[in-house]
């Protein structure tokens, strides 16, 4: 059976992500016809010689008229070994909330460096997002390495660079690939033109990588989404029956599992396990059910369902790692809404403990954080929520910050001290 790898593209603008899609997507034969026609004839309409593969991914119109990626795309293909979802991200730093976005359910970041420019600031912050969203593998392609004739020691001189970076943040699992994404060298087969570099390239890579560990083998974690009671309308042989449907964040499930419902922390036991396919004798992350309990427990949307094996602490006072994504700052006492899973609670931010410094990888003391800043905040609760270390828990260590007058978005948030760990590194 084929595994699943998940991957996102990352790094600074015009390194070339959307054209190292593009040819992993034509040379590993995921393009259809109609598509690279399409891509064929805008390319001849702008005056190239060949096929400009970027076009497979930029598919909003703002993007191709800028040539650049806004907004993450999101690509399916596969091969023989393996099955892939990748997540073209932005590279501008407007959009770094777009990056964070599509590396925080990655199993591998693929992160461009420009052969000519090295390391770049933007580097830096998407390195860091990696280590913050403790993706596991990290592969660097060194891009463009056509336009520096192919030079070893201009292709170690960068790697050295960004894998020196990586370290400082916290990431070990970095691996380094030189690559010509215009010309496909190094992309799905190995270049003769690099005769000096004996590794693989990079789909051979990727399909061999390991992918994260499976969520079935963490402790069961279940956000009710929804409580579903149809009485009347659902028939007479319907008319007792309650279940609370949502997606399995974590672990795994069978009827006659021992339960906890947080907050209440009423304890039962899982009676059944429902689908539109009918029930199931078990199921496990990511897949979305509806769970019957055995006991007539009062479970609303925004619970948590857990195995009485594993009951996480409830807590009001949360630290945590924030990447701020809205275009104002962020200052102490501003009042917040905490999304932790389905639920949702009004919450302060009570301190600013520092900001993450790109270039020497320290936490700087700090009043506020502006946009696309990494830093470390004090949040208070207006009530208790299940809050888990990200390090330990992906899932239940994840949150985000709301703005509650308008329900935007303004930081996606890490549970724990990962910060304060990686600036003493």
């Amino acid at each position: 059976m084929r595994t699943l790898l998940r991957l996102a593209t990352a790094g600074s603008v015009d390194d070339g992500k959307s054209t190292l899609v593009g040819r992993l997507l034509y040379d590993s034969k995921s393009v259809l016809a109609d598509q690279f026609d399409a891509v064929e004839r805008v390319s001849r309409d702008r005056g190239l010689a060949s096929a400009d593969l970027a076009l497979l991914t930029d598919g909003l119109r703002s993007e191709r008229e800028q040539g650049i990626t806004i907004d993450v795309a999101y690509r399916y293909f596969a091969t023989a070994e393996r099955s892939f979802i990748l997540a073209d991200c932005p590279g501008h730093v407007q959009y770094t909330r777009n990056t964070v976005t599509g590396a925080s359910t990655a199993d591998v970041v693929v992160l461009l460096v420009d052969a000519r420019k090295g390391l770049q600031e933007q580097t830096r912050r998407h390195l860091a997002v990696a280590s913050l969203l403790r993706v596991p593998h990290v592969v660097v392609v060194v891009n463009k390495i056509d336009l520096v004739g192919f030079d070893e020691a201009t292709y170690e001189r960068v790697a050295h660079e960004v894998v020196t970076s990586a370290a400082s943040l916290g990431l070990t699992d970095v691996t380094t690939i030189p690559v010509s994404a215009l010309d496909g060298d190094n992309v799905v087969e190995r270049s003769v033109r690099t005769p000096w570099y004996d590794g693989p390239s990079l789909l051979t890579f990727l399909e061999t990588l390991s992918p994260a560990g499976e969520p079935h083998s963490e402790p069961l974690r279940f956000p009710v989404q929804l409580v579903i009671r149809p009485q009347v309308a659902g028939g007479e042989e319907h008319r007792d029956y309650r279940g609370y449907a949502g997606q399995i964040a974590s672990g795994l499930v069978r009827p006659g599992d021992p339960v906890t419902v947080l907050p209440s922390g009423r304890t039962s036991t899982v009676a059944a396990i429902d689908t539109a396919d009918g029930e199931l004798t078990e199921a496990f992350a990511p897949q979305s059910v509806t769970l019957r309990l055995t006991d007539d427990v009062d479970v609303a949307r925004g619970d948590l369902i857990v195995t009485s094996r594993s009951v996480p602490s409830l807590t009001q006072d949360v630290d945590g790692t924030i990447a701020w994504l809205a275009d104002h700052s962020l200052a102490p006492r501003t009042k917040v809404l905490v999304k932790h899973g389905t639920r949702t609670v009004q919450a302060m931010v009570t301190e600013i403990t520092g900001r993450l410094d790109l270039e020497t990888a320290s936490l700087d003391a700090a009043d506020r954080l502006e946009l696309n800043d990494i830093g470390h905040v004090r949040l208070r609760l207006a009530s208790p929520v299940p809050a888990e270390e990200y390090l330990h828990a992906r899932a239940g260590g994840s949150f985000l910050l709301v703005d509650a007058q308008d329900g935007t978005t303004l930081a996606a948030g890490m549970v724990g001290d990962a910060l304060l760990a990686t600036a003493a590194l």
